[in-house]
């Protein structure tokens, strides 16, 4: 039989076809990186089509995504960066379905891996369960061009791109004091200080003002304030470092030191940011008395300004919407 394919949608549809019969298993669609580093999509998982052919956006929902999403920002796919929160095709009983939270927990080290290489100006979620999972990185939630291939658009994709170009046009904070910027995914540790064995109680001082990381950035008083209420008031959540997974554990102390004083024989400088936590998780709090795990992690996404003081650089982390310990 001849098929005798008549647009570039049929001659993809074929091509898919002969790609799933050829992998057969399922595999993971690899992180699109785009020429520039300005906007990065994040999506929960690959379509089927996506998966055979190991790339994100591709045929009808890759047309929409292009006409419908980039075109207007006078951008192309090549432009701009595309990953998911869990890179491989999901199915159940063969109809897709989403990523569990599990499933998405178990991958969300490698997703702030990746982010933080991209390190992107404008962060989009595609789709509602994109956007929860990112919590709070997203800076524009669209919905997804299968949604709107299934439901059609009343609009909200150009309303949204509005915004989208009015994120991209800002300038940057640098720029108004002539100096270099990139935004940026960090992780600090703050050692745990204390261990309270008979309580599971255990303390840690997250963040001083003014004191360089290993990269040689510093962060402010301020702002070290802002991300210790943000992470009370919106996170409030704890995370086993090498798994990804939620630990059972709860917030009991969030404290920015009014003074400088001393504590447990360290010297605590005005505007350090100090926690408490109690561990619930038997593995966890094991790990915890066996000196396995000695530290917290924080992530949280900045603003990186650099600046020349005779022979020296500051570096400032100026924006921080999210944080995990």
């Amino acid at each position: 039989m001849n098929i005798e394919p008549t647009d570039n949608e049929n001659l993809e549809m074929i091509s898919f076809v002969v790609d799933s019969a050829e992998k057969g298993a399922e595999r993971d669609v690899p992180l699109w990186v785009g020429k520039s580093s300005g906007l990065v999509f994040v999506a929960s998982s690959p379509s089927n089509f996506e998966s055979a052919r190991e790339e994100p956006m591709v045929g009808p929902e890759g047309a929409i995504f292009k006409r419908l999403y980039l075109e207007p920002l006078g951008a192309s796919k090549e432009d701009v960066s595309i990953t998911y929160l869990v890179p491989r095709h999901l199915s159940k009983a063969g109809r897709p379905r989403q990523p569990t939270d599990e499933e998405i927990e178990l991958r969300a080290f490698e997703l702030e891996k990746e982010l933080s290489a991209i390190s992107p100006k404008v962060v989009i979620a595609l789709g509602k369960q994109a956007a929860n999972a990112l919590n709070g990185l997203a800076d524009v939630v669209l919905p997804h061009p299968a949604a709107v291939s299934k439901y059609g658009d009343r609009g909200e994709v150009i309303r949204k791109l509005r915004t989208i170009k009015k994120l991209l046009a800002e300038p940057d904070e640098s720029k108004l004091l002539n100096c270099h910027s990139n935004s940026v995914f960090k992780e600090r540790y703050g050692v745990i200080c204390k261990a309270d064995e008979e309580k599971r109680l255990v303390f840690s001082v997250i963040a001083e003002p003014d004191v360089e990381d290993l990269q040689g950035d510093i962060m402010s008083a301020a702002e070290i304030e802002n991300m210790a209420h943000d992470f009370a008031a919106r996170v409030r959540e704890f995370r086993d470092r090498h798994t990804s997974r939620r630990v059972a554990a709860v917030l009991v102390e969030n404290e920015i030191a009014k003074v400088d004083y001393e504590w447990l024989g360290q010297k605590i400088k005005k505007g350090s940011w100090i926690v408490g936590v109690r561990v619930l998780d038997d593995r966890i709090w094991s790990l915890v008395k066996s000196g396995v795990y000695r530290a917290f992690s924080i992530g949280g996404r900045g603003i990186r300004l650099e600046r020349t003081r005779e022979k020296t650089f500051a570096r400032q982390i100026s924006r921080s919407v999210g944080c995990r310990a």
